[in-house]
């Protein structure tokens, strides 16, 4: 199964419109994943895509007896429900999947490998590059390479950040987005 021609380039121009301002783009899981969505909706209208967060985790690195083999978000309910309070964001990483066909879509599995130098300052091994779009079985969420665990609260929080900002774009240019 492939990903849609032009998906890609329709969520760049999605997110562009939507943030023209933002910085740091590797660290926009949230928003890549609500652009790309939008794309997908405009390709594929009549597919359902739907947001979904939680723990995610990639291998970098071979199997060792030193040192870490993957990069990870780890949502813990009780950390992340005191950050959302202090109204900061959570450990947390933002997807998509494809319910009817039970794949998921990960738009910034491909930042990873920056995040990953910023956040800890490992180098991510070339045999282990992630691609900019994840497009996976989303029944086999779990294995070695790679790792998607999706959270109810979390995708709860997404759903509502989702709905912020759409509502903050639609107040900043009278132009409403359906989604």
């Amino acid at each position: 199964m492939k990903l849609p021609t032009d998906l890609q380039k329709i969520a760049k121009q999605e997110f562009n419109r939507i943030w023209p301002e933002a910085v740091d783009l590797h660290k926009r899981c949230l928003q890549w994943s609500v652009a790309t969505k939008l794309a997908w909706q405009k390709l594929m209208p009549d597919e359902r895509i739907i947001l979904q967060a939680g723990t995610a985790a990639w291998r970098f690195a071979p199997d060792s007896k030193e040192g870490s083999t993957h990069f990870q978000y780890y949502w813990d309910e009780p950390i992340a429900q005191m950050r959302i309070m202090e109204g900061k964001t959570p450990e947390w990483h933002v997807w998509l999947a494809l319910p009817d066909r039970q794949m998921i879509l990960d738009p910034s599995s491909g930042a990873q490998v920056k995040q990953m130098l910023e956040m800890i300052g490992e180098v991510w091994r070339p045999k282990y590059a992630l691609p900019d779009f994840l497009f996976a079985d989303g029944m086999k969420i779990d294995n070695k390479d790679w790792s998607y665990r999706p959270m109810l609260s979390a995708t709860l929080h997404a759903l509502e950040c989702e709905m912020q900002e759409m509502r903050k774009y639609a107040i900043q240019t009278g132009e409403v987005v359906s989604w």
